[in-house]
């Protein structure tokens, strides 16, 4: 079994029972596979590809560090743990927790960029659409520290850097409009 063959079904079996945070309870494996999708198109290596399935594992799952880098080698290890929080970060908010991954990511490899701005790619998506069971100030919350991620990974990627810029505008569009429908409302 190749690689990312094997990335993808530990992903599929890790996250079987998880659901995106939105109403419709979207399986999270939906956004593994958005990630390793913007991960390919923007000329991701095949290790990259593999950190792409497995970005979220050791976060949301007993998986861990050490089990990747025995399964997958020590570059997907090291991708993996520099994408992954740390146990400490647990306790902050959303927006620090952010903030911290922004701190974090600017001195990582370029590896580790791409799969994390094609994760925020993928996130400020679903953000966008307002549908999270998240206030609207932690959606804006959001948006504004996934982009500051992106800033600390900008120049890995010009196509992932223009498509963050393009979901990042209509996200922020879609929200404002969301909120003026439900200020008209009240």
């Amino acid at each position: 079994m190749d690689i990312i063959t094997k990335a993808k079904e530990l992903a599929e079996q890790a996250h079987k029972d998880h659901v995106r945070n939105d109403e419709t309870k979207t399986p999270y494996i939906l956004h593994l596979a958005e990630v390793v999708e913007l991960v390919t198109e923007s000329g991701g290596s095949e290790e990259e590809i593999v950190a792409g399935w497995l970005h979220d594992v050791v976060e949301d799952t007993p998986t861990t560090i050490a089990d990747i880098h025995r399964e997958f080698g020590d570059q997907v290890g090291e991708m993996v743990a520099g994408l992954t929080d740390l146990p400490e970060w647990l306790t902050l908010t959303l927006q620090e927790r952010k903030l911290k991954q922004a701190e974090r990511v600017a001195h990582e490899s370029a590896s580790v960029k791409r799969v994390k701005l094609a994760d925020q790619v993928s996130n400020i998506q679903i953000v966008g659409m307002g549908n999270l069971n998240f206030v609207m100030a932690e959606n804006y919350a959001y948006l504004d520290t996934a982009r500051k991620i992106a800033e600390v990974c900008q120049g890995i990627s010009p196509y992932l850097d223009k498509l963050f810029i393009e979901r990042y505008n209509a996200a922020l569009k879609n929200l404002k409009d969301i909120e003026e429908k439900r200020n008209r409302e009240v």
